[in-house]
């Protein structure tokens, strides 16, 4: 028996426990990997806190497998990634960016940009900067709408677009 279903006999009937096989995560991650080749970069969402289920932990177990990029919710979760995985590639989905750009950068976290706002002040700001650029496709959550993204195009916005050819 487990040490969870132990301390499950002890428990009200209506109470729950979540036992997290961070051996499953491992396999599972690796058998995903293996399908897609090492040719292609694959990425873990652990935005809210692992979806509850700890963000350290599960990134660790990740990390140790070899993933080397993921996303998070916000600014504090990328730092608390930080801390776990020092060299991870990290992006934020959504967070302050214009207001917190200096972290961004000196914790070489990517900025996940949402609005036509985050991207005017990335390219007045931190143009040779990596981003990452989120559109929404019809989700009706954060990201750019497709005429946003026209837009930006038509303004010379992306400078590594070539347009017309």
């Amino acid at each position: 028996m487990t040490q969870a279903a132990n301390v499950a006999r002890y428990l009200p009937l209506d109470s729950a426990v979540l036992e997290v096989d961070l051996d499953a995560v491992r396999a599972n991650y690796v058998v995903l990997t293996g399908l897609l080749g090492s040719d292609v970069i694959t990425a873990a969402v652990v935005k809210s806190d692992a979806y509850g289920l700890g963000l350290e932990p599960i990134a660790r177990t990740l990390w140790d497998v070899g993933c080397t990029s993921f996303f998070v919710a916000n600014l504090e979760e990328a730092l608390r990634l930080r801390a776990v995985c020092p060299f991870a590639r990290i992006a934020v989905f959504h967070d302050d960016y214009v207001r917190f750009k200096r972290i961004y950068r000196l914790e070489d976290i990517l900025p996940v940009i949402n609005t036509a706002e985050e991207m005017d002040f990335h390219f007045r700001t931190a143009a040779a900067d990596p981003y990452l650029l989120n559109v929404d496709t019809g989700f009706s959550r954060l990201g750019l709408s497709p005429s946003e993204v026209a837009d930006f195009c038509r303004k010379d916005g992306f400078p590594s677009i070539r347009h017309g050819s």
